[in-house]
C-alpha cells in the first residue's frame, strides 16, 4: 500500500511538471538553456541543467501479478536522483534507501520486548549514456556506496534490562549498467543492474543494566560481492 501511494504521488508530480512546461514559452526555454548550461573546456566542468527523480516501482508491479519475490530493502535504493548533462550523454547519480522499524511485545505485563531496525543506505556515482534509438538509451557507470544499519532487541525484566544489538558499517563500490525507455520527454522507465563489492565492520553487543559483569562485545570484518541483473524497474520524472 505504501508503494502504491508513493506511485500515485509520483505521477501527480509528473502531471504538475508537464503543466508548468506547457506554460513556458519557446523564448523562455532558450533563455534558460543559455543561462543554465555552461561548459568550461579549460576546467572540464559543466553546469548541469536537467534533474531526474526515480522511484523503484518493482514491488508495485509485482503485487498486481501476485509475486512476492521482489520485496525492496534499503540496500536496493528505492529512490534515485540524477543530474544530467546538456547532451544527455553523462550524469551524476545518487541513491537513497531508508528503513525504520519499531515493535513492542508485552508478555502478561511482566516482560517487555522492544525491537528496532534502522538502516540508511547512500550511494553516489557517475554514468555514461549511449542512445540506441529514439526512445532507448543504454548506460554504464560506477558507484561508491556506504551504509549504516543497527538492529536492537531490548528485554525489560522485573529487575533487569537486557539489550542485544548489532551495528554494521559498510563501504563499497562497483560498476552499474542499465537501459532507459522514454515514455515521453518528461516520463521514462529504467532497468538497472550492478556488480558491487562491499566491506562491512560489524559490532555485536550484549548489555545488562544491573550486572554489567556479563556484558559482551564482539567485532568482525567481512566482505561481500553481489551481481544483480537489471530486474529493478524505476519510474523517472525529468525536471
Amino acid at each position: 500500500m505504501k508503494q502504491l501511494l508513493l506511485l500515485i504521488l509520483f505521477l501527480s508530480v509528473e502531471q504538475l511538471v508537464c503543466a508548468q512546461e506547457d506554460s513556458t514559452t519557446v523564448t523562455d526555454k532558450i533563455a534558460l538553456d543559455g543561462e543554465e548550461i555552461i561548459v568550461d573546456e579549460k576546467l572540464g566542468t559543466i553546469n548541469y541543467k536537467r534533474i531526474e527523480l526515480g522511484l523503484n516501482v518493482t514491488t508495485v508491479i509485482a503485487s498486481f501479478v501476485g509475486s512476492s519475490s521482489f520485496d525492496i530493502d534499503p540496500g536496493n535504493f528505492p529512490f534515485m536522483f540524477k543530474i544530467v548533462g546538456k547532451n544527455r550523454k553523462r550524469a551524476l547519480r545518487f541513491g537513497l534507501g531508508l528503513d525504520v522499524k519499531l515493535s513492542q511485545d508485552d508478555e502478561l505485563n511482566i516482560n517487555t520486548n522492544t525491537s528496532s531496525e534502522n538502516a540508511v543506505h547512500l550511494k553516489a556515482g557517475y554514468e555514461w549514456r549511449q542512445q540506441l534509438h529514439k526512445r532507448w538509451t543504454t548506460y554504464f557507470g560506477v558507484d561508491v556506496l556506504t551504509a549504516y544499519q543497527r538492529d536492537e532487541n531490548k528485554t525489560r525484566l522485573s529487575n533487569e534490562v537486557i539489550t542485544i544489538s548489532q551495528t554494521d558499517y559498510s563501504l563499497g563500490a562497483g560498476p552499474v549498467y542499465g537501459v532507459l525507455f522514454d515514455i515521453n520527454k518528461r516520463l521514462f522507465l529504467g532497468f538497472e543492474g550492478s556488480f558491487y563489492a562491499t566491506t562491512t565492520y560489524s559490532v555485536e553487543k550484549e548489555e545488562f543494566s544491573l550486572t554489567s559483569l556479563f556484558d559482551r562485545e564482539d567485532s568482525s570484518w567481512h566482505q561481500t560481492a553481489s551481481i544483480t541483473v537489471p530486474k529493478w524497474l524505476y519510474l523517472y520524472v525529468r525536471f
